[in-house]
């Protein structure tokens, strides 16, 4: 079998992180924008179960920020790491980190809230440790369109691969077995 070209994300690689999915970030977002944030997030939990990658979520400050929202609680399975964090760098979190780190997977897949301060901090931070950084671009925005275009071409401009969640979960599927795929395309076409 040959390797997969560098810069492709494998699920047999990857943490799928999920930053800040709180009820209070989410009302900062115009309600169609979070509706496809959220959307995301969905589906991107829905098949990294199926293919059995780890899941780390974290709430910033929840006695201000709110709970995780209930359409992502839902989804997320027993299995999913939550970490309670101050900083908004989530890699600046201890435990973060050791999640991180008992994952022991170099590739890391971030969605969540807000692009242009806890994504792109975390994401930034981990590329500079020698993870390969994933963020999906349609799994994450700011309070302002303009904000979140801004720390997409910060994150890009610091070795943080931007994609999309098809994409993603194509990448994933490759070399993957028939019974995965098929549940694969099947949450992308509920999506």
């Amino acid at each position: 079998m040959t390797q997969p070209a560098v810069g492709l994300v494998q699920a047999q690689d990857s943490t799928l992180v999920i930053l800040d999915m709180q009820t209070q970030a989410a009302a900062a977002l115009q309600s169609s924008d979070f509706a496809r944030v959220c959307r995301t997030v969905v589906t991107t939990v829905r098949a990294a179960e199926i293919l059995s990658v780890p899941i780390i979520y974290s709430e910033h400050y929840a006695p201000a920020a709110g709970v995780t929202d209930p359409r992502v609680k839902q989804v997320l399975p027993e299995s999913a790491f939550r970490v309670q964090k101050s900083t908004h760098c989530a890699w600046s979190d201890d435990g973060f980190a050791n999640a991180v780190e008992i994952a022991a997977r170099r590739q890391v897949v971030i969605c969540g809230l807000q692009a242009h301060i806890g994504v792109m901090q975390t994401a930034i931070g981990m590329a500079g440790e020698d993870y390969q950084v994933f963020v999906v671009a349609d799994g994450t925005s700011s309070h302002d369109p303009t904000l979140a275009a801004i720390a997409i071409e910060r994150m890009r401009a610091s070795a943080v691969t931007i994609t999309s969640c098809e994409s993603l979960l194509y990448e994933w599927l490759e070399g993957g077995d028939p019974a995965s795929r098929e549940h694969i395309l099947s949450v992308l076409q509920e999506s």
